[in-house]
């Protein structure tokens, strides 16, 4: 098995323009960008030296692996436009199966589990990345393309996958959501959003090396209803936000976790 690998990204959004550089960056041959709009798959392909395109057509063919990175209701479209491709196919969606994938011969995902944005820089090494493959030879590949990517990597088949990204989204989405409420019921109040972030850093940091279950705290925890009521109380004209308060509130009192 080749060290290094050619390789065809499609899709030219946020996930692509950071593996690409880093592909490029550890060796491997990004030979093509394909993407629908041809000027952001240009941006992306001058930065790593390798072809625009925006025509699945003119794919190249004897690329080692093709990653497809694009909208999950998209995967299935593409993939059978590239059933005349010889390398190995893999989506990098969370929660969708390999099934929108089966029309080829090779197939997998590529899944790295980490949120991506335009303008931050991550560490692709401390990305864990999660595959699967229909057969030995496809695994083999993309086995060794995460291990060359990630420092943190996996085989999980698609129903475990899809219980990892439920999981993501509580950890990453709904957390994000939360902060924004918390910096949202401030704002309104005119105090200092800043006041917060200590708070926020230290309750990630516990669970880097505690269950986040075992270094639970608040009023909900303790059964202290003269403070939640009062909490209630301060959210009465706003109530989606006091309802998510006492949605949260009943699951850390009865979680059975």
């Amino acid at each position: 098995m080749n060290d290094k690998y050619s390789i065809v990204l499609i899709g030219a959004g946020k996930l692509a323009n950071h593996l690409g550089p880093h592909l490029k960056k550890i060796g491997h041959d990004v030979v093509q960008v394909c993407n629908r709009t041809l000027n952001k798959a240009k941006d992306l392909a001058d930065k790593l030296n390798a072809e625009a395109i925006d025509d699945l057509r003119n794919v190249e063919t004897g690329a080692d692996i093709y990653i497809i990175a694009v909208a999950d209701d998209a995967i299935e479209s593409i993939a059978k436009q590239l059933n005349f491709v010889n390398g190995v196919v893999a989506h990098t969606s969370g929660t969708t199966s390999m099934d929108p994938l089966s029309s080829l011969d090779n197939y997998g995902v590529f899944y790295p589990l980490q949120t991506f944005s335009d303008n931050a820089e991550i560490d692709m090494h401390q990305v864990p990345v999660i595959y699967e493959a229909n057969n030995e030879s496809a695994l083999a590949k993309l086995r060794h393309l995460a291990m060359d990517i990630s420092n943190k990597t996996a085989f999980l088949n698609s129903a475990e996958r899809k219980q990892l990204h439920v999981s993501a989204v509580f950890a990453n989405n709904f957390t994000n959501h939360i902060w924004a409420i918390a910096q949202n019921i401030l704002e309104r109040n005119n105090i200092d959003q800043s006041l917060i972030v200590p708070l926020i850093n230290e309750t990630v940091n516990k669970i880097q090396s505690n269950s986040a279950k075992d270094v639970q705290t608040g009023p909900a925890l303790r059964g202290d209803s003269k403070t939640t009521d009062a909490h209630l109380l301060t959210l009465a004209n706003h109530p989606i936000q006091k309802g998510i308060y006492e949605l949260l509130t009943h699951s850390i009192q009865n979680s059975k976790l």
